[in-house]
């Protein structure tokens, strides 16, 4: 397999140190030094070390909690927003209250001086009918020169803001894309499939051996070869195909969820389902002809 580490002492050991044996932290297989995981701690001179199969599963089950924790901040972060919007909605319903209070107060003062007036023209003289005429012309004709100046106004509307704004990330990867990407510990790029992507980073899942890594920046991904088979495969488009493997005819199913994220549901056809790992049935139904690990 690409990713197997190279069977030589670190130049930082001498030869007799190289000889010595470790135990692994979970399956208490004995190692040499330069077998013993993660290689950072190999110069400490610590003992707590792990074989590479061990450290992978111990590294995918730390990272598993890690998007566990990043989903609950996110869904808290999601609620905050909502309780603000709501909160936000209650006060705009106060004030439309209280606009609506001063509506119909102002209505009813309307009404009350309406009928005063009414009152007042039965008991006035014609003098005042007069003066009430002379003062009715004068409105009438300042209400003329208002209706002019208003249809002036609206005669040249606003013209509207040209800005605009811009939330989110943008991604040169869309979703489900195949690429090549380097792997912490490493060289190289090996052939890897985007799951999700989150603020500006992305989710990766390495076909070749089941395991994945968490916030990859955009620096560590790169396209497939042109022509690549794997570079053109989607995880959807084999739903509903058939493949043999085992000695058994597999229908896919559908994809899986939660912990079974990385895998297909697969039916044989005696109807028993079983759950096979994405690298492994793509690497079949594509006739990729990898060395598969972590199946």
């Amino acid at each position: 397999m690409k990713k197997e580490p190279q069977k030589k002492s670190p130049s930082y050991v001498d030869e007799s140190q190289a000889e010595y044996s470790y135990d692994c932290l979970d399956c208490s297989a004995s190692l040499l030094l330069n077998e013993c995981y993660p290689k950072e701690a190999r110069k400490s001179g610590g003992l707590l070390f792990r074989c590479f199969k061990c450290y992978i599963k111990h590294r995918n089950y730390l990272q598993n909690i890690d998007e566990k924790n990043q989903k609950v901040r996110d869904e808290q972060a999601e609620a905050l927003k909502k309780k603000v919007k709501e909160k936000a909605a209650a006060t705009t319903s106060k004030k439309s209250a209280a606009a609506t209070g001063k509506s119909a107060a102002a209505t009813s003062k309307k009404a009350t001086s309406k009928k005063a007036t009414t009152s007042k023209k039965t008991t006035t003289s014609k003098k005042a009918t007069t003066s009430k005429k002379v003062a009715a012309k004068r409105t009438r004709a300042s209400n003329k020169v208002a209706a002019k100046r208003t249809r002036s106004t609206t005669a040249s509307p606003a013209k509207p803001s040209s800005s605009t704004s811009t939330t989110g990330f943008e991604y040169a990867h869309a979703l489900w894309d195949k690429i090549l990407c380097e792997y912490t510990g490493f060289d190289g790029t090996y052939p890897a499939e985007i799951y999700s992507r989150t603020k500006g980073s992305y989710n990766v899942y390495f076909l070749q051996d089941h395991t994945f890594e968490t916030n990859v920046p955009e620096s560590k991904l790169k396209l497939p070869p042109p022509g690549a088979k794997w570079g053109e495969l989607r995880r959807r488009g084999l739903l509903g195909q058939t493949f043999e493997a085992d000695g058994s005819t597999y229908d896919i199913v559908s994809l899986g969820k939660g912990d079974k994220k990385h895998h297909y549901l697969c039916r044989d056809s005696e109807g028993k389902e079983i759950y096979k790992t994405v690298g492994s049935v793509q690497n079949i139904c594509g006739e990729f002809g990898w060395s598969l690990g972590g199946d």
